[in-house]
């Protein structure tokens, strides 16, 4: 549903992508030093592999504390790689270019998620440039920092556009390019197959209604196959392989087992960046990503109890029912950790930006148009 931009739609889509470059010039060039600390271990690996002249390390000396000591594997290579020419010959100020590439990156492909839901265009710009301050800054913040969580971005969105397209083999080669690139590159298999999941649950009770246009394949499961298909083949393909594979294991497995069983002991040793926002955190540092949360919710829910959802086609209401899980999903996980929230407040722009460019809200609550209606007279 493309909306016609006009005037209003274009100054408004101008007004979002200043405030996104303007949030994120002040911090790149705020302060002589990079926020944190990993993005000074991420500029000396990456220069180690400058001063190596190779593709490939075979170790890391320098981590004599940690599981590298005996068991080297680069968890983020291609993240790496994409520094090097930034690193190898622009310095710090290299990084910052980097990462401000990388940030228009993620902006690039949160808007082409939307081109490719084919949702309004108006819609998306509004969330556009309301999406950075959902988080009162903190979203900028993250942006800001050089780690692999920004490639992770744009990866996962990029992903989600060829599986909203029903592009397999794309979605396949987002699926390789993400294992090369970062640590928790299995969860877009999980994305692939929750989306499959949510066409079957759609059309069960939803049944009968038409697609849009966009093809369904008749042999479920396909989607996540080539996902599966293109992580197997970068965990394969990986420098550091098959050391790559037990690390996945060690980092994804037992630290998560550790962190249960650790009480006390292992909260103190937990870095501040897998901390939780909690419920108190989320309502005071991003109440307006809570309140956006709670809108889509209650629209959602509305839509369903009136029939509305039922005169939505069958592939927009598969995606909607995705992105409004995922995006209750990501927000419940960054009160668990703060990693999560890079990922839940693009999602959930995402995720109102559908269900808004589907559903009039005016004709959700008649009441309340007819309060205000005469009220703005």
């Amino acid at each position: 549903m493309k909306g016609k931009w006009g005037v209003w739609g274009l100054g408004i889509l101008f007004v979002g992508s200043v405030i996104w470059l303007a949030g994120l010039a002040g911090w790149l060039i705020g302060g002589p030093f990079l926020i944190g600390v990993d993005p000074y271990f991420h500029v000396t690996l990456t220069g180690k592999y400058v001063a190596a002249g190779s593709w490939r390390l075979s170790e890391f000396p320098w981590a004599y504390a940690s599981i590298w000591r005996d068991l080297w594997f680069d968890k983020e290579w291609l993240f790496h790689m994409l520094m090097v020419p930034f690193t190898g010959y622009g310095g710090e100020w290299g990084v910052r270019v980097f990462i401000f590439l990388s940030v228009c990156a993620v902006a690039g492909t949160w808007w082409f998620c939307v081109r490719s839901g084919n949702y309004s265009d108006r819609i998306g710009a509004y969330w556009f440039g309301l999406l950075p301050m959902l988080t009162y800054g903190l979203f900028w913040v993250r942006l800001g920092v050089c780690r692999p969580h920004l490639l992770s971005m744009a990866l996962m969105l990029l992903g989600w556009a060829f599986m909203f397209r029903q592009d397999y083999r794309k979605t396949g080669a987002v699926a390789l390019i993400y294992s090369l690139s970062y640590t928790g590159y299995w969860q877009f298999f999980f994305h692939c197959a929750f989306f499959e999941i949510c066409g079957w649950l759609q059309r069960f009770f939803f049944a009968g209604n038409v697609s849009s246009g966009v093809k369904r394949d008749a042999r479920p499961g396909r989607l996540t196959l080539w996902a599966l298909g293109g992580m197997l083949a970068g965990t394969l393909l990986h420098p550091n392989f098959p050391n790559n594979l037990r690390g996945l294991y060690i980092q994804n497995v037992r630290v998560l087992l550790d962190a249960w069983k650790g009480g006390e002991d292992w909260a103190a040793l937990r870095p501040r960046e897998l901390e939780g926002l909690g419920v108190q955190g989320l309502l005071s540092w991003c109440l307006p990503l809570a309140i956006s949360l709670a809108v889509v919710g209650l629209v959602m829910f509305r839509s369903w109890k009136t029939r509305r959802l039922a005169t939505v086609a069958d592939d927009k209401r598969q995606r909607l029912l995705f992105l409004i899980v995922s995006a209750g999903g990501y927000c419940v996980l960054a009160m668990a950790s703060l990693r999560f929230l890079e990922y839940a407040v693009p999602v959930t722009a995402l995720a109102a930006v559908a269900l808004f460019s589907e559903i009039d809200c005016s004709t959700l609550f008649p009441r309340l148009r007819h309060r205000l209606i005469p009220a703005a007279g």
